[in-house]
């Protein structure tokens, strides 16, 4: 089994710090500040992938963030994710934080757990990876979920 190592971090001890203290703003105020001040750093470093610099990663973050406004959801919209583990499913769960309510699920869930889920949760939409199969879009479908499609970039 192949298995991806994904990391979102800082590489704390390898660059400069930022002017703007960590424990301050946002994660999206955060990433900007970087992509700002250190554009051209990693800002994720995933085994497979090349890395993603702040700029790139920033550049993300504002297309989810204009495609989910586009489809009528705002800040407060409460959108799960259940892709896949790895980079892809990383990045979805950081960009749709920077710009509504994430909710993180496990797409290996069978599908009484997922729609135990849904209705707990009550997420607005569900973001699943294009042309997924699984329990997560049959439990968005039988509850009248949003179906929202992903397709990594990368």
């Amino acid at each position: 089994m192949n298995h991806q190592t994904t990391e979102i971090s800082e590489l704390e001890g390898h660059f400069e710090r930022p002017s703007v203290p960590p424990q301050q703003g946002t994660v999206a105020a955060q990433i900007r500040h970087r992509a700002e001040t250190q554009p051209d750093h990693p800002a994720v470093v995933s085994s497979g992938f090349a890395p993603l610099s702040y700029r790139e990663l920033q550049y993300l973050i504002r297309d989810v963030r204009a495609a989910l406004r586009t489809a009528g959801f705002s800040r407060s919209a409460r959108i799960a994710i259940a892709m896949p583990n790895g980079p892809h499913a990383a990045l979805a769960i950081v960009a749709v934080a920077c710009s509504a309510v994430s909710i993180p699920l496990n797409p290996r869930q069978p599908l009484r757990e997922i729609e135990m889920g849904f209705a707990a949760l009550r997420p607005d939409a569900v973001l699943l990876a294009k042309g997924d199969d699984s329990d997560a879009r049959r439990a968005a479908e039988r509850k009248g979920v949003t179906i929202i499609e992903a397709t990594p970039s990368k």
